[in-house]
């Protein structure tokens, strides 16, 4: 996906990752998006809203139009063990 955005950057072209996921697995796009010069001026957000926000911290949320890049080791997000604990494992997607 760099060497894509790399590409595009070259021929003064934005990239826009699509990733509607939220909590941590928003995280993914937030560290490409800052890492990538060329990202396009609008990202879409999922605001959290399920369970899953629960169990992870900090919770993301928009300032002045932005989100902050979570700090921190691995994709700077940990989870609490005690909500994990409580979790419900789901299957049959």
């Amino acid at each position: 996906v760099l060497r894509l955005a790399q590409a595009a950057a070259a021929h003064g072209v934005p990239v826009s990752p699509h990733s509607p996921r939220e909590a941590a697995l928003e995280a993914y796009k937030l560290h490409f998006a800052a890492l990538v010069p060329n990202t396009g001026a609008f990202q879409e957000y999922n605001p959290a809203t399920s369970e899953l926000t629960q169990l992870c911290s900090p919770t993301l949320r928009p300032q002045a139009g932005t989100l902050p890049v979570p700090q921190g080791p691995g994709w700077g997000f940990s989870f609490d063990e005690a909500a994990l604990a409580r979790a419900q494992v789901r299957t049959g997607m």
